[in-house]
Formats: structure tokens, C-alpha cells, sequence
């Protein structure tokens, strides 16, 4: 159990002091007045108070907080926050929240800086307060740094691929009625996962003389690689939105694989393949979207919106097994000479166009801007960026949670995950017991299964009752925004007229005609660049959500 001391809020000569353990707690040399001085003037930030105490200098950190930004204070230590909290009450912080932080209450706070589109956290320490609980302040505001710089990485995908995404969905809407879910996937094997980096290479051999002992999880982008070299994986992980990864199944045998692909996943290679498929979605944004596939119970689980196709490899893994996970390929970095493992398809791409005056290379991959030089886990001179640099990151998050990755590449950027040998496979193999546990190894949590009653037919009527409802909702929507445009007037504009509640509803009921428009919040708005823009990307979706119905009939 934690120590407690005693902490007394004491009598001063101009005002109360407090101390903790006998210690105050405020410093006469480095006033809380004179610490707001030195603070940064930051526009759309969030700035953290960590244990306000007293509230001193708090009026004045309101004073040049500039507008777009907010103020909050937090406290851990629990006896700390009930010896002040009338100073709260009493402080010009009073209409900010005050509040009690712990490891469950600083992951809410997380999710409100998300929603209120901070850019930037800005900790503000006025007095020796923060040194009490130093450890846990520091954890939190990395968490909440790190999250914020996540929801503004995620959010910056979702402006530019956000509205192929909601395309994407919709058309491949139409092949539930034959798909599974990822849920339906599980084994006893441990499983080998396989990412396209050119370590993937010198695991070919092992992989080949153990196969029949394993269950092989590949990228799409690996799959080549593994078909030339005489490897059937088990199941491929396909997550392009884009078609290019069409390249990535040019091998005819490679259609007839189970496939588990993201619902954002190009429509085009969906219709290709011939084998089993499984789907899952990403939940790239806080979308209306999954809700309605949800109430129409056709909603895939959802996984976290990871970016790389070989983390979501490493993630379904966990997912299917509770065994030891080997990886291999998962490199986020390249030499000059190779982006990928040979047998790729960017790799035969660039054998295919060489010629007696062009050699094939990816220096101009490797000194692009952007682009960094480290030493990787073979002592090679590598190249990297910051987004493969963020996959590694994401990586050694996945390894620490779940105890179960084992690392066999040779090369690509070092990770915490310890180095394969037949000792230490079998030693884990023994500790492992248990059931999959995709929710503890990852903490992340999927919504819901498919019933099997959508499977077949029912499956079909499901998905052409749900694009029905959404075309009829967002003819609606259309119809009423065209009559907001038409009867708005000059007066109105000048006013800043708010949206009317019912055309407001129905423009939220499908955001995903606009979740992908870079605005500032709140939206939707009466802006009439808003609604011109609104009109335009609906029209769009409607016949794409049209084509989906022709598909399904």
C-alpha cells in the first residue's frame, strides 16, 4: 500500500501556504506569478495545471491564455486534492475542471483533448507540487502528447484518404453475404508472421523446413516473395485502399488464398479473389459510419487504424492464437540497393525496367527528403523515415503488451522483442497457456460479431437493405440542404445562422460525406462553402453507393 503523509495548509504573512511531509510546497525564490511569465503563448492548446495547490498564479496564466485555447488542473495525490479543492471554488480557475487523475481518468482526459481538436499540450508547473508525484505526471502527459500527436497523424490520413475509405466501405458492402469475419480464424499452431522487408529473405529456409508446424500469416505485399520461394501462407492480410495492391496478387495462385482484408480495402481485389475471405474494419475516425453498420449488424471488428499493413498482420495474429508469434519482413527501413525482399512486386517492377544504361536501385527512395540514415539491427547502414520510424514505434508497443512476439529478422530496425532460438521458442511455448486474448494483448476492444444469419442470402438482403437506408437518408440529406441554400438570405449570412436542428441531424446521420473535409470544428456548419462542398461530395457518394446496389442485383 502507498505511504501517505500528512499535508496541512498553513497560515501565511500575505496568504496560506501548504505543506507536505513537513516540506512547503511553494518556493518564496520562484513564485507561481513569476513561472507564468516564462510560459508560451500557444494558440488551440490545452494547458495542463499538474497540482495546482493553491491556485496561485492561476489568475494570471488566464490572463495570457490566447483565445482557442483552455486551461485544466489535475491533481494525483488524492490527499493533496482534498485539502484544496475549496481553494479551487474560491480561485479565477473555478470555471475550469479540477480534477482527481488517475490511470483510468488521464485515458478520458485523453479522449476530450481529441474531441476538443487541441493541437498542442502546454504543462504548466507552478510550484514543487509536481515533484510529489513526478513519476506519474511525467507517464501522463507523454500519454497524452503521444496520443495527440497519433489523433493528429490519423486525422491528416483521414483528410486525404478519408472519402476513398467511405467509398470503399460501401462497395464492399456487397461481398458480406460470402465473407467471414476475422473472428472466425483461430488455431492451435503458433504462428509465423510475414512482413515484405528484405530480412523475409533469410527466414525462407527456416519457414520452409518447419512449415508444417506452423500457421503463416503474410502481408499482401509479401505474398509473391513467399509463392517464388514455395511457401503457400495461410492466410494474407490485405489493407490498400488504393489498387495498387493489385500488384500484390498478379500471381494467379495467390487469388485462391484466404484473404482477411480491411472493408477499406480496394473493391477491385475483393471481386478477384476466389478463396475464403474474412473482413475487419478500421476505425480510422469517430465516424457515424461504424454505428450504421453496427445497427444494421453487418459491422466487421474493428481494429485501431495502425497504417501499416504488417502491424495489422501482428495484430490479426495475436488475435488467432495464443501460441508464440515469429516475425520476419517487418524491417521500416531499406538499403539503396532494396526496398523490399526479392520477389515483390516493387522489386520486379524495378528488375523489370532496367536496362544496360539504367540500373535498378531506390537511391532516390533512400535520399528523398525526409528520409533519415541509422544503423540497423545487422549493423547495416539503413534508411528510414519518421512514418516507418512511428510503425517500429507501434511495433515495440505490440511486443511489450503481449509477451508473445518473437523477432527472427536479421534485419530492418531494432525492436524490444528477444531473438529467435529453438531454447527460448520451446521455454515460451510451455509458460503460454490460455485462450486468444486479442483484448489484452493489444487493449483494444471490437464491437461486435457477425450473426451467422448473414451469411448466404440473408447476408445480401442485410447489405442491400443497409445501402438502401443510406442512399434514402443521404437523398434526404441533400434535398434538405438544397432548400437550406435556396432560402438562406443575406441578412442570415451576416447573422452567422446556426444550422436548423433537423437539416443539422441529418447532416451528422451522414458525416461521411464530410468527415474528410479539412475544416476547423465544429461541423457540420451553415457556412455556405460548407454546404456547397457537402452537396458536391454527396452527389458523389450517392452514385457510389447506387453502383454498390447494381453490384448486389
Amino acid at each position: 500500500m502507498k505511504k501517505r503523509f500528512p499535508v496541512e495548509v498553513t497560515r501565511g504573512v500575505n496568504r496560506p501556504g501548504i505543506s507536505f511531509n513537513g516540506k512547503p510546497l511553494y518556493s518564496d525564490g520562484s513564485p507561481p506569478e513569476k513561472r507564468v511569465r516564462g510560459l508560451p503563448h500557444a494558440s488551440d492548446a490545452l494547458y495542463i495545471v499538474v497540482s495546482p495547490l493553491l491556485f496561485y498564479g492561476v489568475d494570471e496564466l488566464l490572463e495570457i491564455i490566447p483565445e482557442g485555447s483552455s486551461c485544466i488542473a489535475v491533481e494525483h495525490n488524492h490527499d493533496i486534492y482534498n485539502a484544496t479543492l475549496s481553494f479551487h471554488k474560491q480561485s479565477g480557475v473555478k470555471n475550469f475542471r479540477y480534477i482527481y487523475v488517475d490511470e483510468d481518468s488521464a485515458a478520458t482526459l485523453l479522449r476530450s483533448l481529441t474531441d476538443s481538436w487541441f493541437r498542442r499540450i502546454i504543462p504548466v508547473k507552478l510550484n514543487r507540487g509536481y515533484m510529489i508525484e513526478r513519476a506519474f505526471y511525467d507517464d501522463m502527459l507523454n500519454k497524452l502528447e503521444n496520443g495527440l500527436a497519433s489523433f493528429w497523424k490519423n486525422r491528416m490520413t483521414t483528410i486525404h484518404m478519408g472519402r476513398l475509405w467511405c467509398r470503399n466501405i460501401f462497395l464492399n458492402t456487397v461481398e458480406i453475404y460470402r465473407a467471414g469475419f476475422i473472428t472466425d480464424i483461430s488455431t492451435d499452431k503458433p504462428v509465423i508472421c510475414l512482413g515484405a522487408g528484405e530480412s523475409l529473405e533469410e527466414s525462407l529456409a527456416f519457414i520452409k523446413r518447419r512449415r508444417g508446424g506452423f500457421f503463416v500469416v503474410a502481408a499482401d505485399t509479401a505474398v509473391t516473395s513467399l509463392l517464388l520461394g514455395g511457401i503457400k501462407p495461410d492466410l494474407v492480410v490485405a489493407v490498400e485502399s488504393q489498387h495498387a495492391n493489385l500488384y500484390d496478387f498478379y500471381e494467379d495462385e495467390s487469388l485462391n488464398l484466404p484473404v482477411a482484408a480491411d472493408m477499406t480495402s480496394s473493391p477491385e481485389l475483393l471481386r478477384k479473389i476466389r478463396g475464403p475471405l474474412y473482413l475487419f474494419i478500421s476505425e480510422f475516425d469517430f465516424s457515424c459510419i461504424f454505428r450504421l453498420l453496427d445497427n444494421s449488424g453487418i459491422l466487421p471488428p474493428l481494429l485501431p487504424p495502425l497504417g501499416s499493413v504488417g502491424l495489422t498482420s501482428i495484430m490479426i495474429s495475436l488475435m488467432i492464437t495464443d501460441q508464440p508469434i515469429l516475425f520476419s519482413g517487418l524491417d521500416f527501413s531499406f538499403t539503396p540497393d532494396k526496398y523490399h525482399a526479392s520477389g515483390s512486386p516493387s522489386h520486379i517492377i524495378t528488375q523489370m525496367s532496367e536496362n544496360r544504361l539504367h540500373r535498378s536501385s531506390f537511391f532516390a527512395a533512400a535520399f528523398r527528403d525526409g528520409r533519415t540514415k541509422t544503423v540497423d539491427k545487422a549493423g547495416r547502414i539503413v534508411y528510414t523515415d519518421i512514418i516507418m520510424s512511428s510503425y517500429s514505434d507501434t511495433l515495440s508497443e505490440l511486443i511489450e503488451h503481449s509477451g508473445r512476439l518473437i523477432d527472427m529478422g536479421v534485419y530492418g530496425l531494432d525492436n524490444p522483442a528477444p531473438k529467435y532460438s529453438d531454447a527460448l521458442f520451446d521455454n515460451m511455448s510451455a509458460e503460454i497457456s490460455g485462450k486468444p486474448d486479442f483484448e489484452a494483448a493489444v487493449n483494444y476492444k471490437r464491437i461486435r460479431e457477425l450473426p451467422d444469419a448473414f451469411s448466404g442470402p440473408a447476408g445480401r438482403s442485410a447489405s442491400t437493405a443497409f445501402l438502401k437506408q443510406q442512399l434514402d437518408r443521404l437523398n434526404a440529406a441533400i434535398s434538405a440542404a438544397v432548400d437550406f441554400q435556396n432560402t438562406r438570405t443575406d441578412s442570415m449570412e451576416g447573422r452567422g445562422s446556426r444550422l436548423p436542428e433537423d437539416l443539422e441531424a441529418l447532416l451528422k446521420s451522414v458525416d461521411y460525406c464530410w468527415i474528410f473535409f479539412p475544416d476547423r470544428k465544429p461541423l457540420p456548419s451553415s457556412d455556405p462553402s460548407f454546404i456547397r462542398r457537402f452537396l458536391f461530395s454527396a452527389a458523389w457518394m450517392s452514385s457510389q453507393i447506387s453502383n454498390a446496389l447494381s453490384i448486389i442485383d
